[in-house]
């Protein structure tokens, strides 16, 4: 009886010690390795200028053709096996690209003959999601990137030296934009008008005529004679506008030969006005385009001030610096304009634009 016992207890005992074995792993998660996804990479070199004469500085074109999402990160490792005419090898690099996938090496050839140029990619893992806007086609982070190798380009070295860039040589005749960015000394005649500069001296205007031509005009504002007899004393009475305070060409500027200045817009009702931007070609007078600005959301501007005790208004200006651009700019075509407000801006503001 006793021995019976002892063998039930052993027997329920490894009973327990099973059921405990199989509930652990039916608790434990099933789970299935799964490996990143992979993509080709297509590498490619470039050499500039090509060809180049012995001691000349190359530029050197290398990296892949994908973007990364990041413009802080690129893609790190990628070298340039360079093979010169004598057989001797050099690796330029590694070097880092920049967000765009590619990046670019100086380099001087010291002998005569022909250069092989071939890049070389390592694998790496895609740094963060990217959605491919060229492809259509989203890369998650940890995309396996492979590696690879370009196409061997081959890079001339002669005995005499390539020229440099040639000057083109100012206009003589009259001439319009936009200028050929090639034309790169015609800057000492083309600068633009982004304010009232030291002296009145608008730089980068050289050769500008020296005397008044007057290619057109167009009124700015309205007044003279009103005609008829006014008052008790019924004399001859004039309405003029006149510029005072705030004068009536403030903050007016000239980019890219097309002049924007203010305007004070339509009365859209008692005492408030909707301002505006007015485009005119500089050379021709022809107006491009008048966007008009409607105020901030419940602002109430009174009419002898812009200031209310509910929400300021958006005020709008042309700030440029001596480039066209601007810290926190709206683009308009090319031109680059600004509006400041006294308040956060709202989705619901309007943008400018021509």
């Amino acid at each position: 009886m006793r021995k019976e016992k002892i063998i039930f207890k052993k027997t329920l005992a490894m009973l327990l010690i099973l059921t405990f074995a199989v509930s652990i792993v039916m608790a434990s998660p099933m789970t299935k390795a799964q490996s990143a996804p992979t993509q080709k990479t297509y590498p490619f070199v470039d050499a500039v200028p090509n060809p180049v004469g012995a001691g000349q500085n190359v530029i050197v074109r290398c990296g892949i053709l994908q973007a990364l999402a990041d413009i802080y990160v690129g893609w790190t490792g990628i070298t340039v096996t360079v093979v010169k005419p004598n057989g001797d090898t050099v690796t330029l690099g590694p070097v880092t690209s920049d967000s765009t996938g590619g990046t670019s090496i100086n380099y001087v050839p010291d002998q005569v003959g022909t250069y092989k140029l071939t890049t070389n990619f390592p694998q790496q893992t895609m740094p963060s999601d990217m959605f491919d806007m060229e492809r259509g086609a989203f890369i998650p982070k940890g995309t396996v990137m492979l590696a690879s190798t370009s196409d061997t380009i081959d890079l001339v070295v002669q005995t005499d030296p390539v020229p440099h860039y040639t000057e083109q040589p100012l206009p003589t005749n009259y001439w319009t934009r936009p200028i050929d960015a090639q034309l790169i000394q015609w800057y000492s005649i083309s600068g633009n008008w982004v304010s009232r500069p030291a002296n009145d001296i608008a730089l980068y205007n050289d050769n500008a005529p020296e005397t008044i031509h007057v290619l057109w005009s167009t009124p700015l504002t309205t007044g003279g004679l009103s005609g008829g007899l006014n008052g008790v004393a019924q004399i001859p009475a004039a309405s003029e506008t006149g510029d005072a305070y705030e004068g009536k060409f403030s903050n007016s500027v000239i980019l890219n030969g097309i002049l924007y200045y203010n305007v004070q817009g339509i009365p859209s009702g008692g005492t408030t006005e909707v301002p505006g931007i007015m485009a005119v070609d500089l050379h021709t007078g022809k107006e491009l385009g008048l966007e008009t600005i409607p105020l901030c959301p419940s602002a109430k501007i009174s009419s002898s001030t812009a200031s209310t005790t509910t929400e300021p208004s958006l005020i709008y200006g042309i700030q440029v610096d001596q480039f066209g651009t601007h810290t926190t700019p709206s683009q308009v075509n090319g031109k680059w304009l600004s509006r400041t407000c006294h308040r956060a801006p709202k989705p619901s503001d309007p943008a400018v634009k021509f």
